[in-house]
This record gives structure tokens, sequence and C-alpha cells, in this order.
């Protein structure tokens, strides 16, 4: 009896009492921000990705992306998948009006894919950019 005791005793405090989980940071690339990303295949999606990964965007019914090769990070919400994009500073206002449509699609490229490359052609004149990413 009294070694039942001593033991439930041992164990209620060898276990640490929970803590709150720390935020993982990120760490953004200088000139890079993070914008919003909403994917109509959020939902598909979430399930493939568990931190990160690198997509490739398209708009409903077209064959070519609109970005290829985009960082991306899953990001937590209570409403569902929601995803951030990593886009160069300068271009941030624009892409956030292109990334906030319902109507886009992602697909998941392999990690080793090349840097992200923009082609977009709305009211700035269509682009081709890269980012060199590095470590």
């Amino acid at each position: 009896m009294i070694l039942t005791v001593i033991c439930s005793l041992w164990l209620a405090h060898s276990n640490p009492p929970d803590e709150p989980l720390q935020e993982i940071g990120v760490s953004i690339p200088s000139g890079q921000l993070i914008v919003p990303l909403e994917l109509a295949n959020a939902q598909a999606l979430s399930g493939l990705i568990t931190r990160n990964a690198i997509i490739d965007v398209f708009k409903s019914g077209e064959t070519e992306p609109l970005v290829e090769s985009l960082r991306v990070l899953k990001l937590s919400s209570g409403e569902g998948p929601l995803f951030g994009a990593l886009v160069p500073e300068n271009l941030a206002g624009s892409l956030q009006d292109v990334f906030s449509s319902s109507k886009l699609r992602g697909a998941i490229k392999t990690n080793m894919s090349g840097a992200t490359q923009f082609h977009l052609r709305n009211k700035f004149k269509p682009s081709l950019l890269e980012i060199p990413i590095g470590d």
C-alpha cells in the first residue's frame, strides 16, 4: 500500500505541468515580406504541408502558373487553413491584391525548385522576376 502511494506521488510530480507552446520564429530575408495567400484548394494542401512548402500558383482555368516556385508558410488559423507567401517588398502591395483572389490554386513542387518567378499580367506591366534565395 505504501509503495503504491509513493509511486503515485512520484509519477504526479515527475511530469512537468503543461506549458504553453512557444511560437517558432520565422526568419524573413531582408527585402522580403510575408503576405496572405488565399487558395481555393487550401484545405487539400493543408493536409500535405506541415510548415512550409514551395508551390506553383495557378489562376482557375489557366494552364500556365501566375507564380512558379513560391515559398509559402502554413499559418495557424481558427477558420481554416491559411498560407503566407514570401514576396519581394516592392511587389507586396500588388501581390496582396492578386493573392486575395479565392480563384487561385496551388500545386506543390519539390524543395529543389529554383528561384521564385512571377508571371503577372494585371495593372502593372507583365514581368518575370527571380528572387534569389540564400542562406
